[in-house]
C-alpha cells in the first residue's frame, strides 16, 4: 500500500464532525481497481414518478488540471465521501469523490448536490464549526487576487504530522471540499490549493446554474374545521357590577360570550337560557338568529321575586348547525340581616 493512502484517509477522518466517525469505521476499503457502485434504482409503477436527481459534477478537477505526474487512484477508498454522505444524508441528493496522488503529494475532492441552497449553507456552517472545534486545525486565508476566495479554508494536521490544506466551497445547491498535501512544504500545498480552488470554483458555479432548487410540492389545502365554544358566562347586578350574591326580589343579570371562527353555511344560531335549582326550573328562554363569525355576546335578566335563599344555576346553550356548546354558572340568594342597635350600658356605682 502506498504510504500516502493512510495519511490521506486519516486526514479526511479528522476533518469530519465527530458524529460522522461511526459511518466511516464500518466501511472498509475496496480492492485496487474497483469502485463502489450505487444501488440500482428501484423499478415499479412508482419509479417513473420520481426521476433520479441530476448527478453532481464528478470531475470538477481532472488530472489535466494538476501538475505533471499525478495519477487517478481508484484504490483510495471513498472514506471521506462516505462519512460526509452519512452525516448529511437528510439533505444530500447525490455525491461523488475523486483522488489524485503522487508519491509525496496528493489531492482529494468531494462534491455533493444538496436538496436546496439553504442546505448547502447549513453544510458549510457545520463544516466551519467542526474546524473550529478540532485540535490541530486552523482557518486559513487564501490570497486569490481579484477573485473571492472560498468560504472556508483551513490547515489540517494528519495523524503522522503531515500538513494538509483544505477548502470548502458552495454554489447554489452544490458543495465541494478540496484537499491538498505536499511533502515538499506547507507553502507548496497552499499554492497548489489556491490554483485548484480557482478552477473548481468556476466549474462549481457553472454546474449550479444547471441544478436549480427543486420546486416544492404543493400541499393539499387542509379543510377549515369550524369550532364553537362558550368562553364566558358571568352574573352581575343592575349596575353592571360582577357578583354571585343577590338578595331576594333583586334583579339578576347575566352575560354569555361565545366564539365561532366560521359559521356553517346557511346554519341558524339558537341560544337557550335556563335558571334552575336541582330539577326545578324557574326561568327558560330561547332565541334564534343568524350566526356571525368571531366573538358574540348575549345579555338577559330575571327578577328574583320567587327565589328563596339558596344556591341556583344559570345555564346558556349555544347551538349553530350541528355544533353546540354550553356553560353553567352558580349564584347565591341570601338574606342580609341588619345589625340591631344596642343601647349603651351605664354602670351605676352605689355611693
Amino acid at each position: 500500500m502506498p504510504r500516502l493512502i493512510r495519511p490521506l484517509i486519516s486526514v479526511c477522518l479528522l476533518a469530519l464532525p465527530l458524529g460522522a466517525l461511526p459511518a466511516v469505521l464500518g466501511d472498509l476499503p475496496l480492492p485496487a481497481g474497483q469502485q463502489r457502485r450505487s444501488p440500482a434504482p428501484p423499478t415499479g409503477p412508482h419509479s417513473q414518478q420520481n426521476p433520479p436527481p441530476p448527478a453532481p459534477t464528478t470531475l470538477l478537477l481532472t488530472a489535466g488540471d494538476l501538475p505533471p505526474g499525478y495519477l487517478a487512484d481508484d484504490a483510495i477508498e471513498n472514506a471521506d465521501a462516505t462519512a460526509r454522505t452519512a452525516a448529511y444524508s437528510a439533505t444530500i441528493m447525490s455525491s461523488s469523490f475523486g483522488a489524485y496522488r503522487q508519491q509525496d503529494r496528493a489531492v482529494v475532492q468531494y462534491v455533493a448536490l444538496l436538496r436546496t441552497r439553504a442546505d448547502a449553507d447549513a453544510f458549510l456552517t457545520r463544516e466551519g464549526a467542526a474546524v473550529d472545534h478540532t485540535s490541530g486545525a486552523a482557518r486559513l486565508t487564501l490570497m486569490m487576487g481579484q477573485q473571492a476566495g472560498p468560504p472556508l479554508a483551513y490547515q489540517q494536521r494528519g495523524a503522522r504530522g503531515e500538513e494538509w490544506v483544505m477548502a470548502a466551497l458552495t454554489a447554489g445547491p452544490y458543495v465541494a471540499v478540496l484537499g491538498a498535501y505536499d511533502k515538499a512544504g506547507e507553502q507548496a500545498a497552499i499554492d497548489l490549493l489556491r490554483q485548484l480552488v480557482s478552477v473548481a470554483g468556476a466549474r462549481l458555479r457553472l454546474a449550479a446554474t444547471q441544478a436549480p432548487d427543486p420546486r416544492p410540492a404543493r400541499a393539499a389545502p387542509s379543510p377549515i374545521v369550524s369550532t364553537l365554544r362558550v368562553i364566558g358566562l358571568v352574573t352581575a347586578t343592575r349596575y353592571g357590577r360582577a357578583s354571585d350574591v343577590f338578595r331576594p326580589r333583586s334583579p339578576l343579570y347575566w352575560r354569555a360570550t361565545w366564539r365561532i371562527e366560521r359559521p356553517p353555511h346557511r346554519a341558524r344560531e339558537t341560544i337557550r337560557e335556563t335558571v334552575w335549582q336541582g330539577k326545578r326550573v324557574f326561568y327558560r328562554n330561547s332565541v334564534t338568529d343568524t350566526p356571525y363569525g368571531g366573538v358574540n355576546e348575549a345579555d338577559d335578566h330575571l327578577t328574583l321575586s320567587a327565589l328563596a335563599p339558596g344556591h341556583y344555576n344559570v345555564t346558556v346553550v349555544v347551538t349553530i348547525g350541528r355544533l353546540s356548546s354550553y356553560a353553567t354558572h352558580t349564584f347565591h340568594v341570601v338574606v342580609l340581616l341588619r345589625a340591631k342597635r344596642m343601647a349603651p350600658r351605664v354602670k351605676v356605682h352605689a355611693g
